[in-house]
């Protein structure tokens, strides 16, 4: 099986065109104990089934505090601080998002896109299509942003008030 091409991938991507077959993107937990610890095996079925993407993994924000590259590169406003060690429930960044104050700051500060910490992995480039991609889970982010306790009260109990939460 021949690996796509990047040109191959942007045209599926854009909805341009179809490939002779179905893109493989695959990247984690395809390690040897999938083939009875057997290197040569693994080796094989990955030369059997390229991978036609190549992975890029883009370093997050910081919550209070930035990364060496780019100290600035965190998700809280000015003077907020840790609040690490306190149950993941209780932990957030601004404890009322109906004052416009703290929103507001928190999105004047909002991280740069464009920094070097967000991008610090160097990717030789082999003709495939570069995906950028992160470690979070849908709710992770919101959960660090605002807490658990918060999104979930508004998810539950106060549903109406926003547009697409829960359905009735």
């Amino acid at each position: 099986m021949q690996q796509l091409n990047r040109q191959d991938i942007i045209r599926i991507i854009e909805g341009k065109g179809a490939a002779e077959r179905v893109p493989l993107l695959y990247h984690l937990w395809i390690y040897e104990n999938m083939f009875d610890d057997d290197c040569q095996k693994r080796q094989d079925w990955l030369t059997q089934y390229p991978c036609d993407v190549d992975h890029k993994f883009l370093q997050f924000p910081g919550t209070t505090e930035g990364r060496k590259e780019d100290p600035s590169f965190f998700w809280a406003p000015p003077g907020v601080k840790s609040t690490e060690g306190k149950g993941l429930d209780s932990q957030f960044l601004i404890a009322d998002w109906e004052d416009e104050e703290a929103v507001e700051a928190f999105y004047a500060t909002f991280p740069d896109p464009e920094s070097p910490a967000l991008n610090t992995e160097e990717k030789v480039k082999d003709g495939r299509y570069l995906l950028g991609r992160w470690w979070d889970c849908l709710f992770e982010r919101l959960w660090r942003l605002r807490g658990m306790k918060m999104p979930l009260w508004i998810f539950i109990c106060i549903r109406n008030r926003y547009i697409v939460c829960l359905p009735d």
